[in-house]
């Protein structure tokens, strides 16, 4: 026998693979009392009801409450946003009557429907974000690989995005189909923020533009596990409340710490759930933006997890949306 094959012959057997570690337990402070969600049914009728709608942001456009679409195209009839009235809504809140969005015709500065975005931007995801000033629209654009934001003009013709204006933004993870999802107007400044922005980013960054959109640096922000979608309006003491919600399925990954819960524990029913939807406060300055010292308000998990994407303030709490999972729902909260 040569020696090769002795040595082959009176080598030990490899011992088995060790059985894989189960993930370290979740670790959290005590257990808060939670929102329930009152859900505001659509007319079935309505595109803007349908799941593929995929409705990625809210915001108030004067006394109409704004719907965006992450692909304004996506009934493949027509190229529209949807609006609903404030007093509808509030009245709906008491009386659970169904809500009738209006569309309103989204347009591209010359382009066939979304056909610019689809032709110039590598792997375009959509819009994600809006905010309002008068009749001056800005909104964040995702793409597989970084994200953007871009001027439009809306007025009862509709909502006119400027394709010319759009400024690309690096992505502060580099994870794949994640971008700017949250947009903030502050006087005459914007700021956008990245939706991934815990311990896997080194130094989590917002992103400032003019209203213009020239670019004026960037900022600090909290470090904040799971995904963070979107935000409301701020208040004169520069405070908001962005959605913080996180699927177990999705790309990111169960933090092993979840400083927020630490500090404040969870919800009732987050505690035998590995999915979470919360509203965080946090505050805008000069400098950047930070955590306010308030426990998140944690939302009555239902069975299916709601991937919530949009949220505005509202007389008595807050409004919220889904995408396309597990439908479009719209919800009041109140708090």
């Amino acid at each position: 026998m040569n020696t090769a094959l002795l040595l082959l012959a009176c080598a030990k057997p490899a011992p088995p693979p060790a059985p894989a570690a189960d993930p370290p337990a979740r670790e959290f402070g005590a257990a808060l009392p939670e929102a329930p969600v009152t859900s505001l049914p659509l007319d079935p009728k309505s595109p803007a009801a349908q799941e593929d709608a995929e409705i990625s942001g809210l915001a108030w456009w004067g006394d109409r409450l704004l719907l965006l679409p992450q692909y304004p195209d996506f009934d493949g009839e027509s190229v529209a946003v949807y609006t609903l009235n404030r007093a509808d809504v509030m009245a709906a809140i008491d009386s659970g009557a169904a809500l009738s969005p209006t569309p309103l015709a989204f347009s591209v500065t010359g382009s066939e429907g979304l056909t610019w975005f689809r032709e110039n931007l590598d792997c375009f995801e959509g819009f994600e974000a809006v905010v309002f000033s008068g009749d001056d629209a800005w909104l964040t654009v995702e793409t597989c690989k970084q994200g953007g934001i871009v001027h439009a003009d809306i007025s009862e013709a509709g909502l006119t995005v400027d394709p010319t204006t759009l400024q690309t933004i690096p992505s502060n993870s580099g994870i794949s189909n994640m971008a700017e999802e949250t947009l903030l107007l502050d006087g005459e400044r914007l700021l956008t923020m990245h939706e991934a922005n815990g311990a896997i980013v080194e130094a989590p960054t917002g992103h400032v533009f003019s209203r213009a959109l020239e670019s004026a640096g960037e900022v600090r922000v909290p470090s904040l596990e799971y995904r963070v979608t979107d935000a409301t309006s701020r208040d004169e003491d520069g405070r908001f409340w962005v959605i913080n919600y996180f699927y177990p399925k999705g790309s990111l990954k169960t933090p092993a710490v979840d400083p927020l819960a630490l500090a404040w524990g969870v919800g009732t029913s987050h505690q035998s759930e590995k999915h979470v939807e919360r509203l965080v406060e946090l505050q805008l300055s000069e400098s950047g933006v930070a955590l306010v010292e308030r426990a998140p308000v944690y939302l009555v998990l239902d069975e299916d997890p709601r991937n919530w994407e949009g949220v505005v303030r509202v007389e008595g709490g807050w409004l919220l949306v889904t995408d396309k999972y597990p439908g479009t729902v719209l919800g009041f909260v109140r708090g």
